[in-house]
């Protein structure tokens, strides 16, 4: 399989590749449910982002409704950290 990758891989990437393939395919097979654990871990860093996003969102709902005459405050959604920390200020200074 390695050989058949250098083609479209160098020799370097191809290699590296294969062993990484090969740590997730063991990593599967030890695993009761057949999922690498890295990539459970990395699904439960997933959801608890999203909890604290989710936390932080109605942490800045509860601070307007209680400060109806101040401005909105503008965050963008696409960068989560600038959200939690944020929501996090408006939590802990509000």
């Amino acid at each position: 399989m390695q050989m058949n990758l250098t083609g479209f891989l160098n020799a370097k990437n191809a290699r590296t590749f294969i062993q990484g393939l090969w740590e997730l395919l063991l990593s599967a097979q030890e695993n009761i449910g057949g999922i690498p654990a890295v990539f459970l871990e990395q699904k439960k860093e997933e959801i608890k982002l999203r909890q604290v996003m989710r936390i932080c969102l109605v942490s800045i709902r509860i601070f307007m409704l209680v400060h109806r005459g101040c401005e909105k405050p503008s965050f963008s959604k696409s960068n989560p950290t600038q959200l939690v920390l944020l929501g996090l200020s408006v939590w802990f200074f509000g």
